[in-house]
């Protein structure tokens, strides 16, 4: 059964061949929307017309829009992304041309190399002398926290390399709490405290004087058992070719109590001088 619009003569005396070609032509037809919104006010006719095919066309369409509109969103924010990187490696490179202008052409290579070298063999004299650690098997059941080398140059106003720094670090960032640290709270003086007693030795003509202590962190006791890999470029072996780490007796810069221990390690040699923490910012 058809559904027709008023004043429309329905055909007649159809043959076969007819009847086939009106039914091509009926589904080529594009319906208004009067005709879309006649069929739904009846279910029944919904099949017969076809109208429901084609409102899944339209929703298969409107479907394909919005995840083409995703898709697009999703390419512009990767070009996005994309352009971000580029644009920071890019200003990375721009700063380090800026940085390495005046000496990245003239220095020597290999006079840098040998000076780095010479800067950690005194760096670990310092360790052996220091007493930082001590040589030993791995226990069975014990983890061993990996070491390195960081390398940095100290320049003067004018950006000239005058000294090439070496420190020997424990890769603390794969310590687990409770198993080779606890506490690492340290104190620090706030900027307003160090304001108020510059602003105090001008008021009364005072001088000051400040101090730095070298490996300042290895001054320090170390109350955790804690093993480090050996520096690389010094590993030792045992008598039968067995490897060997370092058992830590001292601090090292990278484990996260190192801080805590230097602070109460020069919080007492203060003390012993009579000296005394503030009791607004004790530090």
């Amino acid at each position: 059964m058809g559904v027709h619009q008023e004043g429309e003569v329905p055909p007649t005396n159809t043959s076969e061949d007819d009847d086939g070609i009106e039914n091509r032509s009926h589904q080529d037809e594009q319906p208004d929307d009067r005709d879309v919104d006649h069929v739904r006010e009846d279910p029944s006719q919904v099949e017969a017309t076809g109208w429901k095919g084609t409102d899944n066309i339209i929703q298969n369409v409107n479907n394909m829009g919005r995840m083409r509109s995703r898709t697009k969103a999703r390419e512009h924010h990767r070009l996005d992304n994309a352009l971000v990187t580029m644009g920071d490696d890019l200003a990375f490179a721009a700063a380090s041309e800026v940085v390495n202008e005046d000496h990245h052409l003239t220095e020597d290579e290999s006079e840098a190399l040998e000076e780095r070298r010479k800067a950690k063999d005194a760096e670990y004299q310092d360790h052996m002398k220091n007493g930082t650690w001590e040589l030993t098997p791995l226990p069975k059941g014990e983890r061993c926290i990996s070491s390195g080398w960081v390398e940095t140059d100290k320049r003067d106003q004018n950006g000239i390399i005058v000294r090439r720094n070496v420190r020997f670090i424990a890769k603390g960032y794969s310590q687990e709490y409770g198993y080779d640290y606890l506490n690492t709270y340290a104190p620090v003086a706030s900027i307003t405290t160090i304001r108020l007693i510059l602003a105090i030795a001008c008021i009364l003509d005072l001088e000051l004087d400040n101090m730095d202590v070298e490996t300042a962190y290895p001054q320090s006791d170390l109350e955790e058992k804690v093993y480090v890999k050996q520096p690389i470029g010094y590993e030792q072996y045992g008598p039968n070719g067995e490897e060997l780490v370092c058992q830590l007796r001292k601090s090292l810069y990278g484990l996260k109590q190192s801080g805590r221990n230097w602070h109460k390690t020069i919080d007492g040699w203060f003390r012993g001088y009579g000296l005394h923490c503030s009791s607004a910012d004790p530090c």
